[in-house]
């Protein structure tokens, strides 16, 4: 139902460490930030995906050993991709900051030289937002991506293992990453629908 309205949608395989098998959850396109111009999901440089996650939940990171125990984070803040909540009038109006506000981690699958070699491994870094404080590095490559010349043994690549897969609708008319679905095509159209038949009934009120 999702995909034909958004036009883009994410799916993200990978080992949970807290339950301790493979499982698959759907991430929005609004979830998962990628270079507009990517040619594709394998070939972007950087893919960073935004999780909102209660202190108790990163408390349980730490306490597993996957999040660093020794990174202090402040108290949550309200942040805008937080979604604020309805007064009886049906204004916006910011919801409350309490123990179930979330923090907005980010998860960012990179290359970064940590060894100091001149070539930049796959990476997956994890940060909080507001504080910009590092809770985890991780590789993300395992030995049998690592392709390395037979006779110097030097390294030529190494593939990284990819999270994510993409579902498209309908492919963006101007090459971007972004697939479009029927929500932007039909949404101009209601638009101006709602505009001639409101302009209709005020005339016929006049």
């Amino acid at each position: 139902i999702q995909l034909p309205i958004v036009g883009c949608l994410f799916k993200k395989t990978y080992f949970d460490p807290i339950k301790r098998k493979n499982v698959s959850r759907l991430v929005g396109a609004k979830d998962l930030v990628v270079n507009y111009w990517a040619t594709s999901l394998e070939a972007a440089h950087r893919k960073t995906e935004v999780i909102l996650m209660t202190k108790n939940q990163i408390q349980s990171y730490k306490n597993a050993g996957i999040f660093l125990e020794d990174v202090e984070l402040d108290e949550p803040k309200l942040s805008p991709d937080i979604e604020t909540r309805k007064d009886v009038h049906g204004s916006q109006i910011p919801s409350k900051v309490d123990s179930s506000t979330p923090y907005v981690v980010l998860e960012q699958h990179t290359y970064w030289d940590l060894d100091k070699d001149g070539y930049m491994e796959p990476y997956i870094i994890t940060i909080e937002k507001e504080s910009k404080r590092v809770l985890r590095v991780v590789a993300r490559f395992d030995s049998d991506g690592i392709l390395q010349d037979e006779s110097s043994n030097t390294i030529i690549c190494i593939e990284p293992v990819e999270y994510y897969t993409k579902y498209g609708f309908v492919p963006n008319p101007d090459g971007g990453f972004y697939d479009i679905g029927f929500g932007q095509l039909l949404g101009p159209l209601n638009e101006s629908t709602n505009t001639v038949v409101n302009q209709l009934i005020d005339a016929g009120t006049f």
